[in-house]
């Protein structure tokens, strides 16, 4: 019997090395200014804070539609795009506003403009062929936004090359596979 491998391809973990570097050195960066700097006003991390909680907010509203969804007959491909909605807003948007606001705070940079930037949204394709085609505009723009984000960054744009850096991993490394996965559950008749 043949077992199929699921490892990475190269190109995934290129892509993975990419968002790892710019992870890595966005902290090492927030680590030296903040080593410089004047302490970050209370507005400025009510701000973080403001958003995360957002999302968090938007996600718990996510999983009640998903649960309504559930419930209703004929709308289960409404409540797993719901479902993947409100995972990733709670334990993923909130990660990207901490990242990207502590980095504008390290470099003085207003991040008050990004509320809801990285909110993942509950509706999409309702067809295997509708998700196919958002997974391949997801992993282009992904693929252009970390590019973006790579420019950004050596011209000493950290808080930019961060928010284009977060974007771009989240299309390349969730928002396509999602879409891929709910593509094949469609297909299967789901």
């Amino acid at each position: 019997m043949t077992h199929i491998r699921n490892d990475r391809t190269s190109r995934q973990r290129r892509r993975a090395g990419t968002t790892l570097v710019l992870a890595a050195a966005s902290g090492g960066l927030l680590a030296a200014a903040m080593a410089g700097s004047p302490t970050a006003r209370a507005d400025d991390l009510t701000d973080i804070s403001n958003d995360v909680q957002a999302s968090i907010t938007a996600g718990e509203a996510d999983y009640s539609l998903a649960g309504t969804d559930f419930s209703t007959a004929g709308d289960t491909n409404e409540g797993l795009i719901a479902l993947l909605a409100g995972f990733d807003n709670i334990f993923v948007s909130p990660a990207d506003y901490i990242l990207v606001g502590l980095t504008g705070e390290a470099t003085g940079t207003d991040i008050s403009g990004i509320a809801g930037d990285f909110l993942f949204p509950n509706t999409a394709p309702l067809t295997a062929a509708g998700e196919e085609a958002f997974a391949a505009t997801e992993t282009t723009d992904g693929e252009t936004n970390l590019a973006s984000a790579a420019t950004l960054f050596s011209d000493g744009e950290y808080t930019s090359a961060a928010l284009y850096g977060l974007f771009g991993a989240d299309q390349v490394d969730i928002g396509a596979p999602e879409s891929d996965l709910l593509a094949a559950l469609f297909g299967a008749g789901l």
